[in-house]
Order: C-alpha cells, then sequence, then structure tokens
C-alpha cells in the first residue's frame, strides 16, 4: 500500500488546459444568430422599402440561415454556412447579388424533360467571417476588403450592390 506522501498529486486546472476563443465557444454562436438576424431584418425591410417606392413586388423567403430577397429581375441572397463542427470561428457569411429569378422553382415535369426555363447568374458575392473578442467587439470581415466592418455596415453594402443590379438590369 502506498501512503499518502507517496502518491503523486496531480494539479488540474478548473477548464482544461486552455479556455477556447471567444468565436470557438458556445457563447458565440447565441451572438452570430443575434447578428444574423439583425442583418436580414435590415436587408428586408430595405428591399421592401425599395419595391414600394418602385412599385413592384418582393419576394423575401427566410430562415435561420438564409435569406433570399427577390426584387423584380434581381435578388439578394443571404446564407450562413456552418462548418461541421458549428463554431462561428469556423463559419462564413456568404452574400450573392443575382441578375434572374432565384425563388421560384421551375416546375418538374418527368415526362418532359427540357431546358431550364431561365437561370440566375452570380452578378457579385462576398464572403465574411466574424471577428469577435466578446459580443461588444462584433463585426465582420471581407475576403475582399481590409478593415472590419459592422452588421449594418454590411447590410449597406448588400443592398447597394443590389441597387446597382437593380439599375443595371432597367437599363437593358
Amino acid at each position: 500500500m502506498l501512503d499518502d506522501n507517496e502518491a503523486e498529486r496531480v494539479e488540474r486546472p478548473r477548464y482544461g488546459f486552455e479556455r477556447p476563443d471567444y468565436l470557438a465557444s458556445h457563447k458565440s454562436l447565441a451572438v452570430c444568430q443575434r447578428e444574423l438576424t439583425r442583418l436580414t431584418t435590415a436587408v428586408s425591410a430595405q428591399v421592401q422599402a425599395i419595391a414600394d417606392a418602385e412599385g413592384t413586388t418582393a419576394t423575401i423567403r427566410r430562415t435561420p440561415d438564409r435569406c433570399v430577397l427577390q426584387l423584380g429581375p434581381v435578388a439578394l441572397s443571404v446564407a450562413w454556412l456552418r462548418s461541421t463542427m458549428d463554431s462561428v470561428a469556423e463559419g462564413q457569411l456568404l452574400i450573392v447579388t443575382w441578375n434572374g429569378n432565384v425563388t421560384s422553382r421551375p416546375k418538374y415535369s418527368p415526362e418532359r424533360p427540357g431546358k431550364p426555363e431561365s437561370s440566375a447568374t452570380i452578378v457579385w458575392q462576398d464572403t465574411f467571417t466574424a471577428v469577435a473578442d466578446d459580443e461588444a467587439s462584433w463585426s465582420w470581415r471581407s475576403e475582399n476588403k481590409n478593415g472590419r466592418q459592422s452588421t449594418d455596415d454590411v447590410a449597406a453594402l448588400a443592398i447597394k450592390r443590389l441597387r446597382e443590379v437593380l439599375k443595371a438590369s432597367k437599363e437593358q
């Protein structure tokens, strides 16, 4: 039998070897979801305002991780691309402006195979990653630009790109 003096004592830290960074923690998932909701709500409101001013209809489809906004002949899509680990640090925000109809699906008829009626084409896209040390410092970093942007800045950029595509489609 070993005496208490001979037993090896092991000191174990309370949280393991190292606490995870904020974006790799579960706390950031709720903040990310709130920021995505803020983004899609702001973009949806602005698209509806454009539709009202232009006298067209806007079709808005929202899910927790995606939002597709069809505005006449153009569209805007916002999607949170999750990693297999479901970590904000590994996820990406994808924003795409489209020329063409994205929201309606062609009717499938196996008896009559044919060409798709029309396909939407990508006019602009950008991918963003979350940058934060805590909830208060939340921002987005674009793969195409240096620097950090707030959620409101990202929404303004998406609407700006949508307006450009809408203007170009009217000129054609």
